[in-house]
């Protein structure tokens, strides 16, 4: 009787080892997809930035010309 209450003992306190394991895995996958997300985002709107930037400076040199016909 108290081989196996020890047993079942043992059994628990390796599946609560088991369980913090996979959880500290999932953890750091979770955050390593968030820092995938983020990096992504920081691209993204660093190529916004930079097309706006382009448009911006592509619709100026039109106005300028623009005004150079006009003179």
């Amino acid at each position: 009787m108290k081989a196996e209450l020890k047993k079942k003992k043992n059994n628990i306190f390796q599946e609560i080892a088991d369980l913090e394991i996979q959880y500290k895995k999932e953890k750091r996958e979770g955050m390593i997809r968030i820092n995938d997300a983020e990096f992504e985002k920081i691209k993204d709107v660093k190529k916004l930035n930079e097309e706006m930037d382009f448009k911006v400076k592509e619709t100026q040199a039109n106005l300028l010309a623009l005004n150079d016909e006009q003179l």
